[in-house]
């Protein structure tokens, strides 16, 4: 094994077992979708030949029996049953097992595949049967079709079917067509960079229509021990074999000519190629065969069909050119390690402090050139900033796909169905909050499934139908990000809840009638609550719910909810783009400067006093002619000097507030001054602070090398 490209095998086979894993849901819904299967079947050749060329061979031998299945439903032997998928779900299951102890210890020989091959084996016997005897009957001659000895008819079924259209077209400008199949030496140490070599070297005489895998693919790294090519040349068979042949790891090369039968003639005599739907192609001659290496190859090799993906290609733009030729953007993206990026943003947050301290002095001073450059390097600060925060952004994407699977399985433990719509996937969030989120969401998931939809039979008997849905939503509105679960279950009994309060002790049968419904679901999200008759593997432990909430405020965000009895349930999760800089507005309190994030605040007002009254022992604001809680910070925070009319000019300008928002709830905060806008660095308190006071979510230093609180409103409105 070479330790030099762990980390990108690690990588890469992670996104090939969650590509198989898409495809093979969406299989089990659409069984008769062959570029679903085409997919699949890709995803594990290519990992078969990974993971051969990194030596781990129970990888290899299991996505080979992997291949044989796949190649069975491409051929139309094995139906996509609900069984064949199980099966082949072990198989993913295996190999991520496999995967995590490749990342952990370097080898794969702990992880035992035995079951998995069996439940391939099992599935696998009838066909077989079924295909030997297929086989036999193509076998037999049929009058006026010639077929190629050479070309096993099973890969002519896809890859011939998808290029004929395409390479008609130019076997009829007069340029003779040929199929070239490449096989790689068993220890070749990079066949895509083979490959790559190999298509290069044709190209030199001809041009290549077509490749498989795609050149795309190749020039990613993606590349199993065989190559196949359809190439327009003049070079004869025999010369192109011998120039591919000097290349080294070059196992063997085959090439055979492409004709087309000759269906009719014209009125005056001569021949035209058929253009029918299943044109019959003729490999003239012996072809052009040879052996590079008289080593033995792995049996498996010799069995595995390397044809899968369909690709059709016009005289326009055929596949498996060169980039030149068909004028796509080429692959400009790089890997960078983590750590790289977290010490990037955390220089970068230096320089904004500096950068803002620059600006506190240009203030202060009457130089103009001072304030010029100053200006100047804000402008180039903040296009850096734009910069580095999108390089840390991910797509939620990267979260949302192993949901669908999840769901699949619980969904057949408690013997419900269900319909999973994932939606907004494409939102980009930093990658640190989007690690983080990952648990939260399956806490919730689960507990739609379990408590919020019904049976089959109670949503019939409810006049529901007997699929339930659930649905995974995300999108961005102005500097957050909101991820919404919902369900069309059963909803939350507000009564339940409540009675499970008062027999708790939380709360009073008076106080209980007063509560707002936000304030009730509330209950859910503390340890130990459960509306659950009875405990489960699944849930009604009451600690899922409240870890959620936990997790989510320690990420700088929020969760509510909202639910119609009987209508289903809404959890609407609320994050911010980054934890590391963002916009606030500086307020003064006495002595003291506090920063609030600006994308909480929804307006800033001054309130006369005649507007703020005493409503129930608390202290109220007439606003836009409703009336909302005033918190006022000078008295909250003791570091008030009561002297705010004093700095505003009197009580003709009014209360210095801030109008915060949670959803639709509003909050009124009394400060003394506004100082104003700035961006601010989130810093932590560090471990002297494990439990910080209400209100309090960090702290950031100043432009003077102060040290100001950032204030949570939210905390005051939960």
């Amino acid at each position: 094994m070479n330790e030099q490209y762990l980390d990108l095998f690690v990588d890469e086979t992670s996104q090939h077992l969650q590509e198989m894993t898409n495809g093979l849901m969406e299989l089990e819904q659409q069984s008769t979708n062959l570029d679903v299967i085409q997919t699949v079947f890709r995803a594990a050749h290519t990992l078969k030949g990974m993971a051969a060329t990194m030596g781990f061979d129970r990888m290899s031998r299991l996505t080979h029996q992997m291949e044989n299945g796949l190649d069975s439903m491409r051929h139309g032997h094995l139906e996509p049953s609900s069984a064949v998928i199980d099966a082949l779900f072990v198989c993913v299951d295996t190999l991520e097992a496999q995967l995590q102890a490749i990342a952990s210890s370097g080898t794969d020989v702990g992880v035992d595949e035995t079951a998995a091959l069996s439940a391939l084996e099992s599935i696998l016997a009838l066909p077989q049967q079924a295909a030997s005897e297929a086989q036999l009957e193509r076998d037999r001659p049929v009058e006026g079709k010639a077929r190629s000895s050479h070309l096993p008819v099973s890969n002519s079924d896809v890859w011939w079917e998808s290029l004929s259209g395409g390479v008609k077209a130019v076997a009829e400008s007069g340029i003779p067509v040929s199929e070239v199949v490449v096989t790689m030496a068993a220890d070749c140490p990079m066949p895509a960079v083979r490959a790559f070599m190999v298509m290069r070297d044709v190209g030199d005489g001809g041009e290549v229509l077509a490749s498989e895998p795609p050149a795309e693919m190749i020039q990613q790294g993606e590349c199993g021990s065989e190559l196949r090519l359809i190439v327009a040349t003049h070079t004869k068979p025999e010369e192109l074999a011998a120039s591919i042949r000097q290349m080294s790891d070059i196992h063997n090369v085959q090439v055979n000519p492409i004709e087309f039968t000759v269906a009719a003639t014209t009125s005056d005599g001569a021949a035209v190629l058929s253009a029918g739907a299943e044109p019959a192609l003729i490999h003239t001659g012996a072809g052009a065969s040879t052996e590079a290496n008289m080593r033995e190859s792995h049996p498996s090799e010799k069995a595995a069909s390397t044809h899968t993906e369909a690709r059709t290609p016009s005289p326009e733009r055929r596949p498996g050119a060169s980039s030149s030729n068909s004028g796509r953007r080429g692959n400009h993206a790089i890997r960078v390690d983590l750590e790289k990026l977290d010490t990037l943003m955390n220089l970068f947050s230096e320089f904004v402090i500096d950068k803002t301290r620059l600006e506190s002095i240009a203030q202060r001073r009457a130089d103009s050139e001072l304030a010029d450059t100053v200006s100047h390097l804000s402008r180039i600060a903040s296009e850096l900033q734009d910069v580095v925060l999108k390089i840390r952004m991910v797509p939620l994407e990267t979260v949302f796909n192993r949901f669908p699977r999840m769901v699949r399985d619980l969904a057949k433990s408690l013997d419900k169905q269900v319909r999973f719509e994932v939606s907004g996937d494409d939102t980009e969030l930093d990658r640190t909050l989007a690690d983080e989120i990952g648990d939260p969401l399956v806490h919730l998931i689960r507990n739609a499934l379990d408590h919020g939809l019904e049976s089959p039979d109670e949503r019939v008997a409810a006049g529901k139908s007997a699929t339930g849905d659930i649905r995974l939503f995300a999108y961005q509105a102005r500097n957050k990000v909101y991820i919404e679960i919902s369900d069309d279950g059963r909803g939350i009994d507000r009564g339940r809840v409540l009675q499970k309060a008062i027999r708790n002790g939380q709360i009073s049968a008076s106080q209980a009638a007063a509560l707002r419904d936000e304030q009730v679901y509330d209950f859910l999200f503390q340890s130990g609550f459960s509306t659950a008759e009875k405990v489960s593997d699944i849930s009604g432990r009451g600690v899922g719910l409240d870890v959620v909430k936990s997790k989510i405020q320690s990420l700088g965000g929020d969760v509510r909810v909202e639910s119609t009895v009987g209508a289903g349930s809404r959890f609407i999760i609320e994050l911010p783009l980054t934890l590391s800089i963002m916009h606030a507005m500086l307020v003064g309190v006495g002595e003291e400067t506090y920063a609030v994030p600006l994308g909480d605040i929804a307006h800033i007002v001054r309130i006369d006093d005649t507007d703020i009254q005493r409503v129930r022992d608390m202290d109220m604001v007439v606003f836009m002619d409703k009336l909302i809680p005033l918190i006022s910070l000078p008295a909250l925070l003791g570091t008030g000097s009561n002297l705010t009319k004093a700095k505003n000019g009197g009580a003709a300008l009014g209360t210095p507030m801030l109008i915060v928002r949670k959803g639709e709830r509003l909050l009124a905060l009394e400060v003394e001054e506004f100082v104003g806008q700035q961006e601010i660095v989130i810093k932590s308190l560090g471990t002297y602070f494990k439990t910080l006071p209400t209100g309090v979510a960090g702290a950031t230093i100043l432009g003077d090398g102060r040290v100001a609180l950032i204030l949570d409103p939210h905390a005051w409105l939960r």
